[in-house]
């Protein structure tokens, strides 16, 4: 196993698939057999002025996995290294969002009001 972070992107099976609705989705491909390719978190792929954005595929999943049929798709591709890496980012990007709603979601704050100035 290595620890060089391009190793393992560039060794990573991350793919493009467009679905048979049109929408394209990105995901690392984890196993294929006959008929369904196992994605580990899909996003889904949005264009916008050029820029492509990654978005969580299923927004309230509680699995990482997601197994899809082979014909709900019309294609895959293997991605570029500079797409592969765009897209860990933006995994790491949720999953920081995630832990950060959970760990404030206890905590209590206060409004914005003004606080008395205090005199020793």
């Amino acid at each position: 196993m290595t620890n060089n972070h391009s190793d393992l992107i560039a060794n990573a099976d991350v793919r493009e698939l467009k679905m048979i609705d049109g929408s394209s989705v990105i995901a690392e491909i984890l196993a294929e057999d006959g008929d369904n390719i196992l994605l580990y978190d899909p996003m889904q792929i949005i264009l916008e002025h050029s820029t492509a954005m990654f978005i969580p595929w299923f927004t309230t999943m509680a699995d990482r996995y997601v197994q899809v049929n082979k014909s709900k798709t019309v294609a895959n591709a293997t991605c570029t290294f500079d797409v592969k890496t765009m897209y860990f980012q933006a995994l790491m990007r949720n999953k920081v969002k995630k832990v950060m709603e959970q760990t404030t979601e206890h905590l209590e704050f206060y409004e914005d009001t003004e606080t008395p100035d205090v005199v020793h």
